[in-house]
Protein backbone atom coordinates (compact mmCIF):
# COMPACT_ATOMS: atom_id res chain seq x y z
CA UNK A 1 0.00 0.00 0.00
CA UNK A 2 1.27 3.41 -1.06
CA UNK A 3 -0.01 6.50 1.58
CA UNK A 4 0.58 9.96 0.82
CA UNK A 5 0.32 12.25 3.66
CA UNK A 6 0.03 16.49 3.06
CA UNK A 7 1.06 17.83 6.81
CA UNK A 8 3.72 15.91 8.05
CA UNK A 9 3.32 16.98 11.81
CA UNK A 10 3.11 15.47 15.40
CA UNK A 11 -0.02 13.75 14.94
CA UNK A 12 1.33 12.46 11.65
CA UNK A 13 3.00 9.99 14.20
CA UNK A 14 -0.01 8.53 15.36
CA UNK A 15 -0.76 8.42 11.74
CA UNK A 16 1.75 6.76 10.77
CA UNK A 17 2.42 4.05 13.91
CA UNK A 18 -1.47 3.45 12.73
CA UNK A 19 -0.88 2.71 9.07
CA UNK A 20 2.08 0.46 10.45
CA UNK A 21 -0.22 -1.25 12.80
CA UNK A 22 -2.40 -1.89 10.06
CA UNK A 23 -0.45 -3.12 7.39
CA UNK A 24 3.38 -4.22 7.40
CA UNK A 25 4.10 -3.36 3.67
CA UNK A 26 3.16 0.03 3.43
CA UNK A 27 5.29 2.64 1.70
CA UNK A 28 4.61 6.15 2.86
CA UNK A 29 5.34 9.37 1.45
CA UNK A 30 5.67 12.98 3.47
CA UNK A 31 4.71 15.97 0.88
CA UNK A 32 7.19 18.44 2.44
CA UNK A 33 6.94 22.14 2.27
CA UNK A 34 10.50 22.97 3.10
CA UNK A 35 13.86 20.85 2.32
CA UNK A 36 14.99 21.28 5.52
CA UNK A 37 12.09 18.65 7.16
CA UNK A 38 12.57 16.21 9.47
CA UNK A 39 13.22 12.88 8.58
CA UNK A 40 11.11 10.10 10.10
CA UNK A 41 12.02 6.60 9.68
CA UNK A 42 10.50 4.53 7.05
CA UNK A 43 8.62 8.18 5.65
CA UNK A 44 10.25 9.48 2.29
CA UNK A 45 10.47 12.63 2.04
CA UNK A 46 8.74 14.41 -1.18
CA UNK A 47 8.70 18.10 -2.06
CA UNK A 48 6.51 17.91 -5.87
CA UNK A 49 3.96 15.63 -6.45
CA UNK A 50 5.63 15.23 -9.73
CA UNK A 51 7.94 12.88 -7.42
CA UNK A 52 5.19 10.48 -6.38
CA UNK A 53 5.03 6.90 -7.78
CA UNK A 54 2.05 5.98 -10.43
CA UNK A 55 -0.36 4.83 -7.60
CA UNK A 56 -0.74 6.17 -4.32
CA UNK A 57 -3.66 4.39 -2.49
CA UNK A 58 -4.78 7.02 -0.35
CA UNK A 59 -4.45 10.49 1.18
CA UNK A 60 -3.99 12.02 4.42
CA UNK A 61 -4.76 15.60 4.43
CA UNK A 62 -3.11 16.79 7.49
CA UNK A 63 -1.97 20.26 6.77
CA UNK A 64 -3.73 23.55 8.96
CA UNK A 65 -7.49 22.94 8.27
CA UNK A 66 -7.38 26.65 6.40
CA UNK A 67 -5.91 24.64 4.18
CA UNK A 68 -7.93 21.66 3.12
CA UNK A 69 -9.98 23.02 -0.02
CA UNK A 70 -6.91 24.80 -1.30
CA UNK A 71 -4.64 21.23 -0.68
CA UNK A 72 -7.11 19.22 -2.12
CA UNK A 73 -7.66 21.20 -5.54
Amino acid sequence: MRVLIIGLGSIDNKHIHALRTLCHDIDIYALRSGIIANEIIGVKNIYSLNDLPDAIDFVIISNSTNLHFETIL
